[in-house]
């Protein structure tokens, strides 16, 4: 080649990297310089790389790779390791000062060593041919290592991440997770990690991740290392979209729903009890009816979360059953409860036989058939205002006329047939006691009866359903003497019987716990209760049930429109009343009342038999009124009657 054919411009040529390496991806950029003061004109030219697998040839190969020219001038992969370059038609040939550049990338470096040449063509309009050569370096590559790049760069609680890296192509690459290496591609151990690829990490649980991306090459001048990390965070717990609601058709149910994230532990607190609701978005709970809060607390290692709403009364949706006991005016109406079953004790009179009715859920209720009608043919005669159970039979105290004096007999009522048994007598209650006598029973196989007279005793027990009965001792007592039975009461509670009585036309009152052998204590700060001046005339109802303390006792007065008032004891035997407000919704006009009070899944029942003038039915009582939606007031609610 002499200076006759020497190229008018002054091309070279240059690659990335410089030098290339080997068995690794490479561009090469061609330069074209005016380095006159005048425009030479270029009609074409071409550039012509070696092809094989020797060190003197670039690549074995240059399809796929990428070619880029200058604005006006056609550069195409000829093939063979020929590109040419031509002018664009309506395009200037001239070169100016600008010069030309071109570029071809992408190009798959063999993996030999070497110089290797490109020739450059140069072709101007006056058909003159001119070349040139210039030289290109292969040589063993220095290590390079991009990444560890992670997908997503935080992760919830259980979760997965991408991670990404590239490394020149040969080197040895481990991934080193929270000190445990991985060297092998997942799912395949004889496989080991490409120099460029990805990994998926899942069930990321750790509040850091520490992963750490290493690169190794032998080159000819040594082995060469990269290490690169990334520290992955695990996302804190998230809450939302919590709800509390009750659920249509199960009384005394919830349904509790929500969406958390980053969760390792869930625990939901409804009230007092707490469950493991771990991986779960909802919960069904059946408990209390009065108000509660609900509680979701999320955790994981990285921090924790809560979230609280506080659920209204489930008996918000109860509604008048229908048919109810049709309570008319005077009568009676008391209540007991089984863990199966409420009950209702009722009578449209005083002197009427009684009915039962029953209901699993506090408002469908079954009507019973009248009792026996043990009571004809005398004034004062019917039945008394007192009920024990024992299983499925209710047994219920009347007096009968015979003909000449009043007896006591014990008429029983079964759930299960919905029909009455024969009476049994209770002769032990002289025939001159025109009230009859009040009962309890320990829901086991005991039944208790306290006569309703001028004294108490006729305290009793029996063990045979009543067929036969023993005498108890009564309280050894100063006042019992005094103490009207017709306004005490008998009742069996967690394992103990209570007895409970008042003076007649008295605003005192005393409650004594039996031991099972003849003993009787009385329970603290039940001797003397305040005056209400509103009340003329005050009457212990003897109705006792489980509060949130373990006893609650009624008093009601009449004759003038006097207001029934709820007493609460707590296990040490202190005493206190209830707010006014809790009970304001029992419109008393005139006439004695006799009060039921029943605790029944979770919630607590009230029955009012009505006088003259006002109605009667069976109400429900909450633990916490003030905290009632609007439109109850704070009142309880009216389910039938």
């Amino acid at each position: 080649m002499t200076d006759d054919n020497k190229p008018l411009l002054e091309w070279a040529a240059t690659t990335t990297p410089n030098p290339l390496g080997i068995d690794n991806p490479g561009a090469v950029t061609i330069l074209a310089t005016n380095l006159t003061r005048k425009t030479i004109d270029l009609s074409s030219a071409t550039f012509s790389f070696d092809v094989g697998s020797y060190g003197k040839d670039l690549a074995t190969s240059f399809d796929g790779v990428g070619t880029h020219g200058p604005e006006g001038w056609n550069f195409v992969n000829e093939g063979s390791g020929v590109f040419g370059v031509t002018v664009e038609s309506g395009h200037s040939p001239a070169v100016g000062a600008d010069g030309l550049q071109f570029s071809i990338s992408g190009i798959a470096v063999n993996d030999n060593p070497g110089t290797t040449m490109v020739t450059i063509e140069e072709v101007t309009p006056d058909n003159r041919t001119a070349y040139k050569q210039a030289p290109l370096l292969k040589a063993y590559p220095d290590l390079t290592l991009e990444g560890p790049f992670v997908t997503p760069a935080s992760v919830d609680y259980g979760g997965s991440v991408q991670v990404k890296w590239t490394a020149t192509k040969g080197a040895t690459v481990t991934l080193t997770v929270n000190g445990e290496v991985i060297t092998h591609v997942k799912g395949n151990p004889n496989l080991p990690l490409p120099a460029s690829g990805s990994y998926e990490l899942d069930n990321i649980t750790e509040a850091k991740t520490a992963i750490i991306a290493t690169a190794e090459l032998q080159t000819p001048t040594g082995r060469q290392k990269k290490e690169k990390p990334f520290i992955l965070s695990l996302n804190a717990p998230t809450i939302s979209d919590f709800t509390s609601s009750r659920v249509a058709g199960k009384p005394n149910t919830i349904s509790v729903n929500w969406t958390a994230t980053s969760v390792q532990q869930a625990t939901l607190d409804i009230g007092s009890e707490s469950f493991d609701v771990t991986g779960l978005s909802t919960y069904e709970h059946a408990g209390s009816l009065f108000s509660e809060t609900v509680k979701l607390t999320v955790t994981n290692p990285a921090t924790g979360a809560s979230q609280s709403v506080t659920q209204p009364p489930a008996v918000a949706n109860f509604e008048l059953a229908s048919p109810g006991p049709d309570l008319q005016p005077p009568s009676f109406a008391l209540m007991w409860a089984t863990d199966n079953f409420l009950g209702l004790l009722y009578t449209e009179d005083f002197n009427a036989p009684p009915r039962v009715a029953f209901s699993p859920d506090g408002q469908n209720w079954t009507l019973g058939p009248a009792a026996p009608n043990e009571g004809s043919g005398s004034s004062g005669t019917g039945y008394c205002p007192s009920v024990a159970t024992l299983g499925d039979t209710v047994y219920v105290p009347q007096r009968k006329w015979n003909g000449s004096d009043l007896t006591t007999v014990l008429s029983q009522f079964s759930v299960s047939t919905n029909t009455w048994g024969t009476s049994q007598s209770m002769d032990w209650v002289p025939v001159a006691n025109t009230l009859g006598v009040t009962i309890a029973s320990d829901g086991n196989s005991t039944l208790y009866a306290a006569e309703m007279g001028s004294s108490l005793s006729g305290l009793r027990q029996s063990t045979d359903q009543g067929a036969t009965w023993t005498a108890l001792t009564p309280p050894d007592d100063p006042v019992v003497s005094a103490l009207c039975p017709i306004n005490s009461g008998l009742t069996w509670i967690d394992g103990t019987l209570y007895l409970c009585g008042s003076y007649i036309n008295k605003d005192k009152a005393r409650v004594f716990t039996y031991n099972g052998d003849g003993g009787w204590t009385q329970l603290a700060s039940t001797g003397d209760f305040p005056t209400y001046p509103n009340i003329q005339q005050v009457n212990w109802r003897g109705s006792l049930a489980t509060l949130s303390a373990p006893l609650a006792q009624s008093r009601g007065g009449d004759n003038t429109a006097g207001a029934l008032q709820l007493f609460e004891c707590t296990p040490a035997g202190v005493w206190s009343q209830q707010p006014a407000s809790t009970t304001q919704w029992i419109n008393q006009d005139t006439g004695p009342l006799f009060l039921g009070l029943a605790e029944f899944k979770d919630i607590i029942f009230y029955s009012i038999g009505p006088s003259s003038y006002s109605g009667g039915g069976v109400y429900m009582y909450y633990d916490e009124p003030t905290a009632l939606p609007g439109e109850f007031g704070g009142s309880p609610v009216k389910t039938h009657g």
